[in-house]
This record gives C-alpha cells, sequence and structure tokens, in this order.
C-alpha cells in the first residue's frame, strides 16, 4: 500500500507511475525502454523493502533520483510537481544556480 500525503492509502500501481514519467520525459530523448526500467526498479525496491507500506514521497523521491541520471529537464519537470514549486527561484533554492 502507498501512504499519500493526506493520509489516504491506495495500492501500488505501477501504471500511475508510467504515466508519471511519460509526462515528465513528454517530448524528451528518453526511450520507452528506459522509463520501462526506472519503473522496474523503483517497483522491485519496493517490493524488496519488505514493508507493506511506503510513503509516496518515497516512491517520488526514487524516481527524482532515476530522472536526475537520465535527462535534467525530465527531472526538472517531475520535481516541479512532486516538490510543488511555486516559481523558478524555488527550484534554485533546492539545487542552486548551474
Amino acid at each position: 500500500m502507498i501512504v499519500k500525503r493526506d493520509g489516504r492509502r491506495q495500492p501500488y500501481d505501477a501504471g500511475k507511475v508510467r504515466n508519471a514519467l511519460r509526462t515528465a520525459c513528454r517530448k524528451r530523448p528518453v526511450p520507452t525502454d528506459v522509463i520501462e526500467q526506472i519503473v522496474d526498479r523503483v517497483g522491485a525496491a519496493l517490493a524488496m523493502s519488505g514493508d507493506r507500506e511506503a510513503a509516496s514521497t518515497t516512491i517520488g523521491e526514487a524516481l527524482l533520483a532515476e530522472l536526475e541520471a537520465v535527462d535534467e529537464v525530465s527531472y526538472a519537470r517531475f520535481a516541479s510537481v512532486f516538490l510543488r514549486f511555486e516559481s523558478l527561484a524555488d527550484f534554485v533554492a533546492l539545487h542552486g544556480e548551474r
């Protein structure tokens, strides 16, 4: 089960993870098989943890780490939603100027 930020619980859905990644990677040079590999790695890590529940933030952080290694723009897109950035200044404050 996944524990959402508001405390709701719902079953883990790899399809939702896949859709979030596809949205972040839209019109970027990220092959579909790379997205599938990320979905598989994150799902396997959850299963191997042995925990019956995982926080949605844990999944989001794992996806951020994966995307950071794959594509900067996709990472920034995902981070802007996951971390709820209101402005570019929010992003810069977290990561500093590059």
